[in-house]
C-alpha cells in the first residue's frame, strides 16, 4: 500500500552482488587473536532507477541513487 496522494507505480526489482572473506588473523597487533574480515559489494548492479514507497524519506528523496559500490573493514580484537 503506498501513502495518500503517492503515485503508484508497477514495482522493481534491483540486483546486488558482493563477498566476504573469511576472518583473517592479525597476530602482530596487541591482541593476539585479532582478525580482520573484508566486505565488498555493488547494488543496483544494472544502475536502474527505481522509487522505494516505504522509504521514512518520502517527502525529500523521490528516486533512489544509482549504482552504489561499497567496501567494509572489521576489526575483531
Amino acid at each position: 500500500r503506498i501513502a495518500q496522494g503517492e503515485p503508484a507505480t508497477p514495482g522493481y526489482g534491483v540486483a546486488g552482488a558482493g563477498f566476504s572473506s573469511v576472518a583473517l588473523p592479525m597476530p602482530f597487533l596487541a591482541s593476539h587473536d585479532a582478525s580482520i574480515t573484508i566486505r565488498a559489494g555493488v547494488e543496483n548492479i544494472f544502475n536502474l532507477l527505481y522509487r522505494t514507497h516505504l522509504s521514512t524519506l518520502r517527502g525529500m528523496i523521490r528516486r533512489e541513487p544509482g549504482r552504489n559500490l561499497f567496501v567494509s573493514l572489521s576489526l575483531a580484537l
